[in-house]
């Protein structure tokens, strides 16, 4: 089940979905690949003197790799699965069916694209997560970024989460795990430059995120510039000490 997305395909779900959530009662984000495009296109945040600031990564590593689904972190106490059926039950363009693999128990959410009725191959799988999973750090409202109407994770954790996910593709057995590390490298390149262009760095961030995610960022970092070490320039414009 696949079909060509496009970049509107893509928005237009994160918009529907993070609404139907918050008319819900929940607050969430976009992260991902979704979520590193927005950051990596927006340039209202970059101060006019960093726009002309030439960056140390090529030209050709600016461009996020192009999503193939939607992921939502939804900062509530609530299963991932409780969050999925009250979306479905919300808004009849979303449905869940069973994974293909018989060893998990949980659904999956699924977006009906325009032309679906014509098409049912014009949909677009929704990863539904909440924290701790993978990772996911407490995200509050304020600190949300919103892009084109469209609520988005901050660079520094979506950063950090990139990072992870690189990781745990990397070590993966599944083939189709590992494939995804090129294009995991090329995201984290591209939020890389959006970070430096907006002047994030590590010592402010300590203000925001709990020492636990600090820590956890500081070691996914070091475990990445030990198979990129072109990135360390990168990094420690960030203040990070590699």
């Amino acid at each position: 089940m696949s079909c060509d997305l496009s970049w509107g395909d893509l928005t237009r779900a994160a918009y529907i979905t993070t609404r139907v959530l918050k008319r819900q009662g929940y607050t969430s984000c976009v992260f991902g690949g979704v979520a590193a495009s927005l950051q990596a296109e927006d340039i209202t945040r970059i101060p006019s003197v960093r726009m002309v600031w030439l960056c140390y990564l090529p030209s050709s590593a600016q461009k996020c790799v192009f999503p193939k689904d939607l992921d939502i972190a939804v900062m509530t106490d609530d299963d991932a699965e409780r969050v999925k059926e009250a979306i479905e039950d919300a808004d009849e363009r979303f449905y869940t069916q069973s994974s293909r693999f018989t060893s998990k128990t949980h659904r999956k959410l699924f977006f009906r694209l325009p032309g679906y009725s014509f098409d049912e191959r014009r949909v677009l799988k929704v990863d539904i997560l909440v924290p701790p999973t993978v990772g996911i750090p407490w995200v509050y409202p304020s600190s949300i970024d919103v892009i084109n109407n469209i609520p988005v994770m901050p660079i520094f954790p979506l950063l950090v989460l990139k990072i992870r996910g690189w990781w745990f593709h990397r070590r993966s057995r599944r083939p189709d795990f590992r494939v995804k590390e090129p294009g995991d490298v090329e995201d984290i390149r591209c939020l890389l430059t959006q970070a430096g262009y907006e002047g994030i760095n590590l010592y402010n961030e300590r203000d925001t995120w709990d020492c636990y995610f600090i820590e956890v960022a500081e070691n996914t970092v070091r475990r990445l510039l030990e198979y990129y070490p072109n990135l360390v320039e990168g990094f420690e414009t960030l203040d990070f000490d590699v």
